[in-house]
């Protein structure tokens, strides 16, 4: 075998290691689609996420324009009283103090 040859082998297998790592690492290579995937598996994940809490909330939005007892109970958990209730508070029983 020549030394032409050996050179030209020798830059044939150069050229094949460069396009092999272009192919791996390159900005459309393998590297970059598998980075690719991932971010679409997780946005996917998120807008699943998303529209299960956007359904959640229409729901809770159509209660509350259509359930009066819902509305009620949405308001009594935010302390909302009516104008003729009276609230009264009660203070906490000290610590030991039975009724606990």
């Amino acid at each position: 075998m020549g030394t032409f040859q050996k050179i030209l082998m020798a830059a044939v297998l150069l050229g094949l290691v460069h396009f092999a790592l272009v192919i791996v690492f390159g900005d459309k290579g393998v590297a970059e689609l598998h980075r690719q995937r991932t971010a679409y598996q997780r946005q996917t994940a998120d807008n699943d996420r998303l529209e299960q809490h956007n359904l959640v909330l229409f729901r809770k939005i159509q209660r509350l324009k259509t359930d009066p007892a819902y509305i009620e109970a949405v308001a009594r958990q935010q302390m909302l009283v009516r104008p003729d209730e009276i609230v009264i508070s009660l203070p906490a029983p000290p610590p030991g103090q039975p009724g606990q």
